[in-house]
């Protein structure tokens, strides 16, 4: 799942507020076309046309703009962290989230603040956008981490020993850096308050100074925790207790799917409060329903707080869905992954390839009832799940086809499609024989259950997944 993200747009077309307004046009133009390629799924094209910008705009230290350069230098990265994350690519994203983590924290830089701080409740104000800028930095820096457990979850990965003590490592990586960025945040809201209203009119500012993504992040934390331990190694029985160091591997956690559930919960609450100073009265509620879809040409024409509020939703419903089902409350499951696709569908139209993600989501959890079903013996409810399934893996991959260009090779969407859709006909067409003979349900339930449990256990990641 994943919302707006990126203040670069914003950062590049304010240029001129900070004594540069001979150089506006020029970036101006760029934000408008880069914001464009962005908001219309063309990822592949705005990576290439933004290569070179962090070396063209890295600032210098005795540059009079420097504190306001320093920003959109370090935006710049993180939007091109953000298209390489789209694509399917997490560690050249995490490149980018680093070389700007260690930006933000340069001495330079931290000399200039220091003196721009001392004119008051203004300056504070005023270095808002920098902060956040910052918390961008440190999520993606936990996102990617999350992202890489992702794809080894998705693709089961190697197997290797080697391997699944990196994604053991990742998991503890991914903690600490949440827990960066959640101490980042305080007392935030104070100073968010007395920032430009510029800022505070964004929906996906206000939800960023708020403390929905360290609760995402909790969310985020619990699943990976929960899905790591259903497929690592297991420890060997310690001759001795092992040393406090030791102790963080996921194989040890209490993590819950009630516990994901809440965090999650709570993320979202979080969100529409701290969206709703920014938003219509009129759309300050996942209750209200989403707009009626764009055109599939048109999704840069969407107001930028509605979409900006869209994409906050649906990428905090569609964790939510995930959370519920790993819980086993897959109706309630089903009703978030609804949700988030309308209102991604509603902001940037019906065949985005941000839509892929939520359809697999979907198609994964009607393959779960399907397969529930059939373990009970409901041969009827177990084909209809295949059918909505099939339908859903379908639809994804009718927009993967019109947009395979837009991932790498490391992608995991792609090829993880791929086997699902193989997966879906595969059990869908075996358990269609046993269905077909009407006069011997009771038997063909036996052997559907069976048939099921001769199924290979790596065919597709675990239901409960991303």
């Amino acid at each position: 799942m994943r919302a707006l993200g990126g203040l670069l747009i914003v950062a590049l077309a304010g240029t001129g507020a900070v004594g540069q307004e001979e150089e506006t046009a020029a970036p101006v133009d760029l934000a408008t076309k880069l914001g464009t390629m962005f908001v219309e799924g063309q990822y592949q094209q705005a990576w290439a046309e933004s290569e070179g910008l962090e070396k063209t705009l890295k600032p210098r230290a005795k540059d009079p703009q420097f504190i306001p350069r320093t920003k959109l230098w370090v935006d710049v990265l993180v939007f091109r962290a953000l298209l390489e994350r789209r694509m399917g690519d997490p560690e050249s994203a995490a490149e980018n989230y680093e070389t700007g983590f260690k930006a933000l924290g340069d001495k330079d830089l931290r000399k200039s603040l220091s003196a721009v701080l001392r004119g008051g409740d203004k300056a504070v104000g005023l270095l808002v956008p920098l902060e956040l800028t910052n918390l961008e930095v440190l999520d993606g820096r936990v996102d990617v981490l999350l992202e890489r457990i992702e794809r080894f979850v998705r693709l089961q990965a190697g197997g290797a020993e080697a391997d699944a003590e990196q994604m053991a490592q990742a998991l503890v990586s991914a903690r600490k850096a949440a827990e960066v960025a959640r101490g980042s945040r305080e007392g935030l809201d104070e100073r968010f308050a007395r920032a430009d209203k510029t800022v505070r009119q964004s929906p996906y500012s206000a939800m960023l100074a708020s403390m929905s993504r360290p609760l995402r992040a909790d969310g985020r934390l619990a699943l990976a925790e929960m899905r790591l331990a259903a497929i690592l190694p297991k420890p060997e029985s310690p001759a001795k207790p092992e040393s406090p160091a030791k102790s963080e591997s996921p194989a040890k956690s209490a993590a819950t799917p009630a516990q994901a559930v809440a965090s999650l919960d709570e993320a979202i609450v979080v969100a529409e409060a701290a969206m709703a100073t920014a938003l219509p009265k009129t759309t300050r509620t996942t209750t209200v329903p989403p707009p009626a879809p764009v055109a599939a040409a048109s999704p840069a024409d969407v107001p930028s707080a509605t979409r900006e509020a869209g994409l906050v939703r649906a990428d905090l419903l569609g964790w939510r869905a995930l959370a519920r089902q790993a819980a086993g409350e897959l109706a309630t499951a089903r009703e978030d992954l609804s949700a988030a696709r309308a209102w991604r569908c509603a902001v940037q139209g019906p065949d985005h390839p941000d839509l892929i993600e939520p359809l697999v989501l979907t198609a994964d959890l009607a393959l779960a009832e399907a397969r529930a079903a059939l373990k009970n013996g409901r041969i009827a409810e177990g084909m209809s799940g295949y059918d909505a399934a099939a339908a859903a893996a379908r639809e994804a991959g009718e927009i993967m086809d019109a947009h395979r260009q837009q991932f790498t090779e490391q992608a995991w969407l792609p090829k993880y499609l791929e086997t699902l859709l193989a997966t879906v006909e595969t059990e869908r067409k075996a358990v269609a024989g046993l269905a077909d003979n009407a006069n011997a349900v009771d038997a063909a339930a036996s052997r559907a259950g069976r048939l099921l449990d001769a199924l290979p256990s790596d065919t597709v990641a675990p239901p409960a997944g991303r």
